[in-house]
C-alpha cells in the first residue's frame, strides 16, 4: 500500500485507483493467511468470536474474494450482529457464492431476513440445480461435480454453522437452482 502512495504522488490522476486496489490487495492477503494457517493448522488457539455484520461480510467476500464478480445481488438487510469468527463465516460465504458462480448461475442473490432470535441469510441462484441424491451426498462430503473440486466445501460450511451455533439447509431441484439457508444467533450489543 505504501509503495502504491508513493507511485501515487507522482501520478496524481491515478492515486485513488491505486490506493484502493493496494488496500483490496491487502485485504486478500489477510484473508488467504488466515487460510493458509488454518489449513495448516498452524494456529493452535481457536478463531476469536467478535460482533460480525454479516451485510458487510457479504459485501467483502464479493469485493475480496470474488473480486467483484456479478452477477451476485444482495436484498435486505440483517436486524442485528452475529457472534462469530469473520474469517469462517467470510469462508463460507466465499464458498456458497462460488458455488453458484461455478455451477452457470446467472443471478445470485443473497437475501437477509430478520426472525426474533436470529439473522437468517439465504443464498439462492438459477444455476441447473441438484437432485434428492446429489444433495445428500453434497452435504455429507466427498461429492463434488467440479473438476477439480474436493466435494468438502459444503460439508465444511455445514460444519462452520453448526459450531457458531446456526442452522444450515440446502434446497435444490434439477432445472431450478439451489438454495442455501444459514440462520446464526442474534446478539445484543450493550
Amino acid at each position: 500500500e505504501e509503495q502504491a502512495r508513493l507511485l501515487a504522488a507522482k501520478v496524481p490522476e491515478e492515486a485513488g485507483r491505486l490506493i484502493g486496489h493496494a488496500a483490496l490487495v491487502a485485504r486478500a492477503a489477510e484473508y488467504c493467511k488466515h487460510l493458509a494457517e488454518n489449513w495448516r493448522g498452524s494456529s493452535r488457539e481457536g478463531d476469536t468470536y467478535t460482533p460480525v455484520d454479516l451485510l458487510l461480510l457479504v459485501e467483502e467476500v464479493i469485493t475480496v474474494a470474488l473480486v467483484g464478480r456479478k452477477p451476485v445481488r444482495i436484498i435486505g438487510r440483517p436486524g442485528a450482529p452475529v457472534l462469530g469468527s469473520r474469517f469462517e463465516l467470510m469462508r463460507v460465504i466465499q464458498n456458497l457464492l462460488k458455488n453458484s458462480i461455478e455451477s452457470g448461475a446467472t443471478d445470485v442473490v443473497v437475501a437477509f431476513g430478520d426472525a426474533e432470535k436470529e439473522v437468517v441469510v439465504t443464498v439462492s441462484d438459477n444455476g441447473p440445480g441438484m437432485d434428492v441424491e446429489q444433495v445428500n451426498r453434497a452435504l455429507k462430503g466427498g461429492y463434488t461435480s467440479k473438476r477439480d473440486g474436493t466435494g468438502l466445501g459444503l460439508s465444511i460450511c455445514r460444519h462452520v454453522i453448526a459450531s457458531h451455533g446456526g442452522n444450515f439447509s440446502l434446497l435444490s431441484n434439477i432445472g431450478s437452482g439451489t438454495s442455501v439457508a444459514i440462520s446464526l444467533p442474534k446478539i445484543v450489543l450493550k
